[in-house]
């Protein structure tokens, strides 16, 4: 993206102080997900913002006519448990109004809730457009009414993009998830908090293609969970349990991650991990070595006793793979090992495999 254009995006966030977001309901989902990261983010740079959607895409909310008072917002809660609602609180925040349900016998899911919207009735100073190629593609009223007067910023992945704002931050390499993370932190690193990240998160784990999936998305999903984005829904993890979820936000502050080759070492010292089961172990391979973070290569040493450690190796480099089966001889397989050692200097044997691993 252009340096200058950042520089501009910037500038007319300052100046702005009703902002509508529009995103495109044909990129399955990511431009919404990126619309919401980057609502949130400006609602902590105390800006009023808004969704403007043509439609409202089915994944994501379906509307009920037929309730409520007309014109006004409806939230319809379709849950067997959705008669017996224990709690119902609410939080009025730079005019935005945030609910929160609590039930008896079942937390609410995201399928059981449905949303109807008004209107859109405060005028915007500004339109921000993502993933859309050209002027047409945009169908949304209020912006064909207003987009002659009011100045646009276009944030597109799209190769063949007709450059339709004032503001073009285009990148046909890199994910649209991606992009909006890194316009958001170059307009202020604050406004990730949690939230925001759990969004971006969740958009380069479900969007980002073999193509386009950089070294920099690797770099911002570590630095995403670190900030604890998983504690947010949505998040991109498959787990119900409360204490894998924990388990995981807990062990993923502790890899050591080297993005020059996609590659971590994660300690799991016994006095700081001491319930941990095999079926633990195995949630964690699969969420860090998989979903989180598409990894090359991943080490797991484990103090399953305070006198005990287990090696579980990952690589795809079978002269790698023999290296760590030289110094630690145990069970190896194809990309994969598993080692055992009686000793209790856990930080120690990181540090032998690294040196062992020159080039990990």
């Amino acid at each position: 993206m252009d340096l200058s254009q950042l520089s501009n995006f910037k500038k007319i966030i300052e100046r702005s102080q009703k902002i509508a977001l529009i995103p495109s309901l044909q990129t399955k989902g990511e431009a919404l997900l990126s619309s919401l990261a980057l609502l949130f983010s400006l609602d902590n740079f105390n800006r009023k913002t808004s969704l403007l959607l043509a439609s409202l895409p089915p994944s994501v909310v379906t509307v009920n006519s037929d309730k409520g008072w007309q014109g006004k917002p409806v939230i319809t809660i379709d849950n067997p448990s959705g008669d017996k609602i224990s709690q119902l609180r609410y939080e009025k925040n730079h005019g935005r109004v945030y609910l929160w349900f609590d039930s008896h016998d079942a937390p609410l899911r995201e399928e059981d809730v449905s949303v109807s919207f008004s209107s859109f009735k405060d005028t915007p100073d500004l339109f921000i457009c993502l993933g859309f190629s050209n002027l047409m593609e945009i169908d949304h009223s209020i912006f064909q009414q207003k987009k002659e007067d009011l100045p646009i910023i276009n944030i597109d992945n799209h190769p063949r993009n007709e450059l339709f704002g004032q503001i073009n931050l285009i990148d046909s390499k890199s994910s649209l998830t991606e992009m909006t993370a890194n316009i958001i932190k170059d307009t202020n690193e604050d406004l990730i908090d949690r939230k925001v990240g759990a969004y971006l998160l969740k958009g380069l784990k479900l969007y980002a293609t073999h193509n386009n999936f950089s070294d920099r998305s690797c770099q911002w999903i570590a630095r995403l969970v670190n900030q604890e984005a998983l504690a947010y829904h949505p998040n991109p993890c498959t787990s119900e349990n409360i204490d894998q979820l924990i388990l995981l936000e807990k062990s993923i502050k502790d890899i050591a991650y080297y993005s020059q080759n996609n590659s971590a070492i994660l300690t799991l010292p016994y006095r700081s991990y001491p319930q941990i089961k095999p079926s633990d172990l195995v949630f964690l391979i699969e969420e860090i070595r998989s979903r989180l973070l598409e990894l090359n290569n991943l080490i797991i040493l484990w103090q399953p006793t305070d006198k005990t450690i287990q090696g579980i190796v990952y690589f795809e480099e079978d002269d790698k793979l023999n290296r760590v089966a030289r110094f630690y001889p145990g069970e190896y397989h194809k990309n994969r090992g598993i080692f055992n050692l009686n000793q209790s200097e856990l930080f120690q044997v990181k540090e032998s495999l690294i040196n062992c691993l020159s080039s990990f």
